[in-house]
């Protein structure tokens, strides 16, 4: 079974939600990280650089999460039901990023039953795993970009340098608390189905399959060459990102001087 390293990035404004969060995870005080300079990527390194490296994935979870009953033991037999290596997200959000495809898609996982939605980008940061391998690549990139959103940072990641596709259970394991965003983002901050604080994430059924986000509505194609699958065995990343607005909403520019913090584009092709 897929191993799975947990730790909680933590802001001290919310600090009566940690020992309940602490205690639902089965963690220690030790496994959070705690903001010092109110800085979003520095606290949110610090987490990834705790994590052990010995585990197969990593996971920060945000303080004003709430979590299922046995959410990292559901989460490492979840795990070895993904249908291919990427980015995990075990929430979707209802108020933002693409409401409306988000929407079509929750309800195309409904329809279908299925146990994922897949996702061209990583849309929100109330919890983000990781395979293990690309962490310590991840955080020496995202040390050189300069805008402030952590989880952008990290998606930016993925879809720029790893080519990866973001992965979420359904339902969610994790939901926001009904509380102010530190950053700015409102109330109402919810996920479209939440399994519940009293379900379990181990009665889950991971093999019923998936479905794609805005297949059908929004046009995929490849942007980048196939990557080298490496030894036998090694699990193959697939090499297709999303050319819709659904992916571009990890690619807001900040303006620094003179000079933009973004790549440039690239061309659109066809199949």
């Amino acid at each position: 079974m897929a191993t799975l390293s947990v730790k909680i990035m933590a802001h001290p404004k919310r600090k009566e939600f940690i020992p309940d969060l602490v205690e639902r995870l089965g963690l220690e005080d030790s496994d959070v990280v705690w903001d010092n300079d109110n800085t979003r990527w520095h606290t949110g390194r610090r987490a990834w650089q705790a994590i052990d490296q010995n585990a197969d994935w990593g996971m920060v979870v945000q303080d004003d999460a709430l979590v299922c009953r046995d959410l990292i033991p559901g989460l490492e037999m979840a795990l070895d039901h993904l249908p291919e290596i990427g980015v995990v997200s075990p929430y979707i959000g209802t108020r933002r990023p693409a409401a409306n495809q988000v929407e079509r898609a929750v309800q195309d996982a409904k329809d279908a039953d299925a146990s994922w939605v897949k996702m061209p980008s990583l849309n929100w940061g109330v919890a983000i795993i990781l395979p293990t391998s690309i962490i310590n690549g991840m955080i020496r990139w995202c040390n050189q970009q300069r805008y402030p959103q952590y989880d952008r940072r990290i998606g930016r990641y993925a879809i720029d340098v790893e080519r990866m596709n973001t992965w979420c259970p359904w339902p969610s394991l994790v939901d926001h608390r009904d509380s102010a965003s530190l950053v700015g983002h409102g109330t109402g901050r919810k996920a479209h189905k939440f399994v519940g604080e009293d379900a379990s994430a181990l009665d889950l059924d991971w093999a019923k399959g998936y479905i794609t986000m805005g297949a059908n509505r929004m046009v995929a194609s490849r942007r980048f060459p196939l990557k080298p699958t490496g030894a036998p065995g090694t699990v193959f990343r697939a090499p297709f990102v999303a050319t819709n607005r659904q992916a571009q909403t990890l690619r807001v520019p900040k303006r620094v001087g003179s000079v933009y913090d973004e790549p440039p584009r690239r061309p659109v092709t066809g199949n």
